[in-house]
């Protein structure tokens, strides 16, 4: 059965490096990317590809809430695909091509962060893993060559093979906001005409 892995994280939390390491060194998957391919269709039509051609797929994007999720646990479904998460709790990293700055590092974490909502147990997945910087698969990361080494790669899918589904209750509704009382040019004029309508009783 083939494996839809998505991955869920910050922006700069190294999603992409692992995924290329992935694709580099397991056999049988591909790796979609949003940077590379510009749009989520593009994506979409590249897990539907690799799916249809037996290939495991790994949606290399930041999935941050059970909107985007469902985008990739419907098509698992409609592939007979076994639905996987990995989610990163790791920081933004140093040095990240496309985040240099730390303020900037910092306004996308608390975006990140207001809207993130993790993998809950109301989604159709069936294994789902959670990581952080202390994990063993991130102490054997390669610097300089920006890499993992396979057997860290392989360790790290078959956790995730093992791993139970989610557990984490569904968030909480967010309130919804009040609609702002928005007055039209003209209903002042009225209100005052209507009110003149109704007189004291004598």
């Amino acid at each position: 059965m083939t494996i839809v892995l998505i991955l869920v994280g910050v922006i700069g939390s190294g999603k992409s490096t692992l995924s290329k390491a992935i694709e580099r060194h397991i056999p049988n998957w591909v790796r979609a990317n949003q940077d590379d391919l510009k749009d989520r269709r593009s994506v979409e039509k590249l897990v539907k590809q690799s799916l249809s051609n037996g290939l495991n797929v790994i949606v290399d994007r930041t999935n941050i809430d059970m909107k985007q999720r469902s985008h990739w646990t419907r098509i698992a479904a409609e592939f007979g695909a076994t639905t996987q998460s990995l989610s990163s709790r790791l920081m933004i990293r140093e040095g990240h091509p496309t985040i240099s700055d730390p303020i900037e590092a910092i306004k996308i974490l608390n975006m990140f962060n207001k809207s993130r909502q993790p993998v809950c147990n109301l989604e159709p997945i069936q294994n789902a893993l959670v990581v952080d910087e202390t994990d063993a698969l991130f102490q054997l990361y390669d610097a300089a060559a920006d890499d993992f080494p396979p057997s860290a790669l392989t360790d790290l899918l078959q956790r995730i093979a093992s791993a139970p589904g989610p557990t984490l209750p569904p968030p909480p509704p967010q309130p919804k906001k009040a609609a702002k009382n928005i007055q039209k040019p003209g209903d002042k004029e009225k209100s005052k005409d209507i009110r003149g309508f109704f007189k004291p009783q004598q």
